[in-house]
């Protein structure tokens, strides 16, 4: 489960403003492979790292590897972070939960409720 990575890979230029010049010091560079574990992503459409979070599901699938990417429209990073009043942390738990039942390490159904008059949703983004 990996809620804003920070992912990078060999020749990806990254898409930070120049002047983030201490986030890229944290990028990580990832090499996907064939038989590798599933993942989940999450991301706001708004935050800087999402290119290397589609680049790694896009190489992810095409190893053949469970990968499924989820984003968060307006959102930047950090939005699952658990702020009162945000539906955004309890819809990340909440898919997480789905993502592990479907892969058999939870039994039951999830039981994260939502905010009372949750509008908002995750977007499914496949590429």
């Amino acid at each position: 489960m990996l809620i804003n990575p920070a992912l990078s890979f060999p020749g990806d230029t990254c898409h930070l403003d120049p002047k983030q010049t201490k986030m890229r010091e944290f990028i990580t560079s990832w090499k996907v492979v064939p038989n590798g574990p599933p993942a989940i992503l999450f991301y706001g459409t708004e935050d800087d790292l999402l290119g290397g979070g589609r680049v790694f599901t896009k190489e992810m699938i095409a190893a053949r590897n469970r990968a499924e990417l989820y984003t968060a429209a307006g959102q930047k990073n950090g939005f699952a972070n658990d702020r009162a009043g945000s539906p955004w942390h309890a819809l990340v738990l909440r898919q997480s939960d789905l993502f592990l039942s479907s892969l058999g390490f939870l039994k039951s159904p999830p039981t994260i409720s939502f905010p009372p008059g949750t509008q908002a949703t995750l977007t499914n983004d496949l590429p």
